[in-house]
């Protein structure tokens, strides 16, 4: 896991008391839901297709499975509203340090 915050985590939102956690397969059609409501993504293909779906499902057992990759949720009643998914990257600047892409938000 990427994150230092310990998972899941408890905070206050506009809209409510919100839960960050870390995805898990059985967030698959919410996740695709969320991608397909983004114009972005939907103009780049992502249109919540069913036959798509074991190629998310399959992204995001991948993505869980490398160590320098995570995905997380947010829900809010029970309910996934939000997503993001972080890459942690070795870098030559800095001393080496690393740099964290934070992308599907």
């Amino acid at each position: 896991m990427l994150t230092g915050l310990p998972l899941p985590h408890s905070f206050d939102s506009r809209a409510g008391l919100a839960l960050l956690r870390r995805a898990a397969p059985t967030d698959t059609d919410a996740l695709i839901a969320l991608l397909a409501d983004d114009p972005i993504s939907a103009a780049r293909g992502d249109v919540a297709s069913e036959t798509d779906r074991p190629a998310y499902a399959a992204a995001l057992v991948e993505i869980l499975s490398e160590r320098s990759n995570d995905l997380l949720v947010v829900e809010l009643d029970d309910m996934v509203v939000g997503t993001l998914q972080l890459t942690s990257i070795p870098g030559m600047a800095r001393r080496g340090s690393r740099r964290l892409l934070v992308e599907a938000v």
